[in-house]
């Protein structure tokens, strides 16, 4: 079994969220789904048996459900374990997950001078990871996701060749890719349904006011009309009536 001393807990820790909150939260990739041979499996994490058997303890605390002893903060329960509770790293329980904090961005790492060789080395570890993790022949759509959204924004970044994480920005999954387009067109035709309707109410508005501006017109009209007809009747058949 391989020591703990080798293993970083804290990297291995953000790897660990980094799988759980973006790896694995996409529709098909549950981690009961992962190949045997896949190492993105937090369950197969050597910490992740002493990870489980942490608890929030009182004023900020971190309780040890092994033995019951509280500690001020996550750095001395990591002394801990390792010092009083290394008996309980699993044996089946052997994949050092802050190897894998390169490739999957981990936001503890601290920045550090990178260089374009690094970059392509881990370029090839990550696809290699992700071909194994999630076969491209399962399910073609997550596999060019995670390729895309991992190994393809492996890079350095500025001066100190800092790494960029890419979920830096909001996260979607592989169903919304073609999403955006459908959203424009959507978008377009409500634009012009709403101009079209506007542009009805307005023309009924003034076609309304131009029938009533020449209803008076009409009026008079008539009663001119019937003004010049009994002018033109002979006066005493129109004094008989």
């Amino acid at each position: 079994m391989r020591s703990s001393g080798h293993c970083d807990r804290s990297a291995s820790r953000a790897a660990t969220t980094e799988i759980e909150s973006n790896v694995l939260s996409l529709d098909g990739a549950h981690v009961d789904q992962l190949p045997e041979n896949c190492p993105l499996n937090p369950h197969k994490g050597m910490y992740h048996y002493q990870e489980s058997n942490q608890r929030p303890g009182r004023q900020k605390t971190v309780k040890c459900a092994f033995c019951g002893k509280s500690f001020k903060s996550q750095f001395y329960m990591d002394r801990h374990m390792d010092l009083k509770h290394e008996d309980k790293l699993l044996s089946n329980a052997t994949v050092c997950l802050a190897d894998y904090c390169d490739v999957l961005h981990c936001q503890s790492q601290t920045p550090v001078a990178c260089r374009e060789e690094d970059i392509k080395h881990s370029q090839l570890r990550c696809r290699a990871l992700f071909d194994r993790c999630f076969p491209i022949d399962a399910d073609k759509r997550l596999h060019d996701f995670y390729l895309h959204h991992y190994c393809d924004t492996l890079s350095c970044r500025g001066a100190g060749g800092e790494k960029r994480s890419p979920f830096s920005q909001p996260y979607s999954s592989p169903a919304d890719d073609a999403a955006p387009g459908g959203r424009i067109v959507l978008i377009s035709v409500l634009v012009v349904f709403l101009i079209v309707y506007y542009a009805a109410m307005l023309y009924s508005r003034r076609e309304t006011a131009t029938r009533r501006d020449l209803r008076p017109l009409r009026n008079t009209r008539q009663a001119g009309l019937w003004s010049s007809i009994l002018r033109m009747l002979p006066r005493g058949q129109n004094h008989h009536d």
